[in-house]
This record gives C-alpha cells, sequence and structure tokens, in this order.
C-alpha cells in the first residue's frame, strides 16, 4: 500500500512538471542592458532586450499606435493623429508614477517606420511636455528569438530633480521593460 501511494504521488509530480514544463516558455525575456545619463538638462537612455516572442509579432504591437495602452500600464492615452505611407503623427499620453508621484505627460510625436526593422521617433516641442525629444527602436530578429534594442535623448519641459532624476528614471525604465517585455512575449492579444 506504501509502496503503491508513492508510485502514486511520483507520477502525479511527473505529470504536474511536465505540464509546467510545456506551458513554460524555454527563456524569457532578458533585459541585457539598460544605461541613462544625464549632461545638463537632457537625459540619454538606452536598452538591450532580448524577447521570446517572433520579431512580426513584437513590431506589429510596437507599431500598433492606437493600442500602445497594451504594452505599459504608463500609457493612457494613444492616438495616430495622421498617416501617410511609413510616417505616422501620434498623440501618446502618458502617466508614470514614482513612489506616489505622478505626472501627466503628453507628446506628439513624428515617427517614421525604417524597412530595415528602425523606429524613429521625434517630438513636436510645440505640442508636448518636452523640449526635445528623439527616439530609435531598433526590432531585429535573433533566431527564433527579438532583439529590441532603444535609445533616446531627452529633455523635459518640466522640472526633474538634477541629483534624482537619472535614478528615477533608470528605475521607471526597468519596471516598464519587464512589464512591455511580458506583454510584447505574450501572444493573447494577437486578435485584438
Amino acid at each position: 500500500m506504501c509502496a503503491k501511494k508513492t508510485f502514486v504521488t511520483t507520477l502525479f509530480r511527473l505529470v504536474l512538471f511536465a505540464a509546467a514544463s510545456a506551458a513554460a516558455p524555454l527563456w524569457a525575456a532578458e533585459i541585457m542592458h539598460t544605461d541613462v545619463v544625464r549632461e545638463d538638462a537632457r537625459y540619454h537612455v538606452a536598452f538591450d532586450v532580448l524577447l521570446d516572442a517572433p520579431t512580426e509579432r513584437v513590431w506589429q504591437r510596437l507599431t500598433d499606435y492606437d493600442h500602445l495602452d497594451r504594452l505599459s500600464d504608463t500609457v493612457v492615452e494613444t492616438r495616430v493623429l495622421t498617416s501617410e505611407g511609413n510616417k505616422r503623427r501620434v498623440l501618446i499620453v502618458l502617466r508614470p508614477c514614482v513612489l506616489i508621484f505622478c505626472r501627466r505627460i503628453q507628446r506628439t510625436v513624428d515617427v517614421t517606420l525604417l524597412p530595415d526593422g528602425q523606429i524613429l521617433s521625434l517630438a513636436d516641442p510645440t505640442n508636448s511636455d518636452f523640449r526635445f525629444s528623439l527616439e530609435r527602436w531598433q526590432v531585429q530578429a535573433e533566431g527564433q528569438r527579438t532583439r529590441l534594442r532603444y535609445w533616446a535623448e531627452f529633455e523635459p519641459n518640466f522640472f526633474m530633480p538634477s541629483l534624482l532624476g537619472a535614478w528615477l528614471i533608470r528605475s521607471t525604465i526597468v519596471r516598464e521593460l519587464n512589464t512591455t517585455a511580458a506583454r510584447l512575449e505574450e501572444p493573447v492579444h494577437e486578435t485584438q
């Protein structure tokens, strides 16, 4: 009786392990690099992340400007204002929170989608909370995974504490990267 119970318990554990292994991906997103540097009033941000997701899905989700809120809890509104060929004018409203402090930030950006897997985004300072903002995304296949690289230079048109600014931005980016990477990897939103 004891041997039968041990056999059933072992079999049950093997079935659970097999089910968990089949449901879990072989790998998950890896944040390879994050960097935030402040020079005078401008910030330079870079990150490199390896995603367990097909390149086409990552590209489609990153360029679905009417639904960027699906990728980040910080994004509260996005809207394509104009679209012509590979160019878009997009309104993006963010509400990042650090500790108990939250701020509404608006950017109107001119986006250019390049055939080599790059996305260039330049903010219009007259319709944004930034004096300057330039972003470059690169989406690149790496085997069955996707490498996502990001470089940005921006100057906010609002107060950022000089001593804490880079730290606050870095902590926000790492938190957002983890959320966004997980959402880029999940296949749930493909039909939405």
